[in-house]
């Protein structure tokens, strides 16, 4: 499983290169979503909830991909890329400034959950694992149609 997430990063990071026309960018849209998805949902919410069990090391592997991917959530989103096959409504463009704050909101997030991981301080993990779902959970209620 490590090989084949690795593997979908190095290719969502060299996805802006050639996400060109309509079609690509939400297949880079929708691959950089579903990495975040996993590493965040099905790794450590998963761990958290007692779904699967914890390992530390997992945990952080986690944390440090999404601090990875985290600069590039607004990549994501380039003018125009409204499609019929993609849940992100056109909010997201008519409300730009917005729309910044919730990514560089998400960004913040992450960026202080992973130093709250680092730390391994256990009181602030966390607070800092809920803020990031909060995070998620408003741009989806405000810029994603369910």
């Amino acid at each position: 499983m490590r090989v084949i997430t690795t593997g979908l990063i190095v290719s969502l990071l060299s996805a802006p290169v050639f996400a060109g026309d309509l079609e690509d960018q939400i297949a880079f849209r929708k691959g950089y979503w579903q990495v975040v998805k996993h590493e965040f949902g099905d790794v450590m919410a998963a761990m958290v909830r007692e779904k699967r069990p914890m390992d530390a090391e997992r945990f952080a592997e986690a944390a440090a991909r999404l601090s990875a991917l985290a600069p590039l959530a607004a990549e994501t989103f380039p003018e125009g890329s409204v499609s019929d096959d993609s849940r992100a409504l056109p909010k997201i463009w008519e409300d730009q400034a917005g729309f910044a704050d919730a990514l560089s909101t998400y960004e913040t997030r992450i960026g202080d959950l992973k130093a709250a991981v680092d730390s391994g301080d256990q009181s602030r993990i966390g607070p800092a694992f809920k803020a990031v779902g909060g995070s998620c959970k408003n741009c989806h209620d405000n810029y994603r149609a369910d």
